[in-house]
């Protein structure tokens, strides 16, 4: 599979894992009221929009192994925050709730081999 294939194949998965973790957890009492599975399940629906781009093979974009859960909050906070930012990121993070944000936060924060 060439290059370009290989990123539009990714590209697409990504999104197809953003679809497929639907609305935003907007109620912080539903995600201190869900289960250890479920908010699992979620955060890896969730990071998977964000293995599309930031993967360990990528060379085009900063993995985000190692990136650390306050430096990965802060960085969407402040995506989210920028209202006139026009990248994907910007994009993206609109996109998120605070709680969102906190699971991908954590679970980028996470060894890799407990995943």
């Amino acid at each position: 599979m060439s290059k370009s294939h290989s990123l539009g194949a990714a590209l697409l998965l990504a999104f197809l894992g953003l679809a497929a973790c639907g609305g935003s957890v907007t109620d912080h009492d539903d995600v201190k009221n869900t289960s250890i599975a479920q908010l699992t399940n979620r955060s890896a629906s969730l990071a998977l929009a964000c293995a599309g781009c930031h993967s360990e093979t990528s060379t085009a974009v900063v993995s985000l192994k190692g990136y650390g859960a306050e430096a990965l909050r802060d960085s969407l906070l402040r995506y989210r925050a920028e209202t006139d930012g026009i990248t994907v990121m910007h994009r993206l993070a609109r996109g998120y709730s605070d709680d969102d944000i906190e699971l991908l936060a954590n679970y980028f924060d996470q060894d890799k081999g407990e995943r």
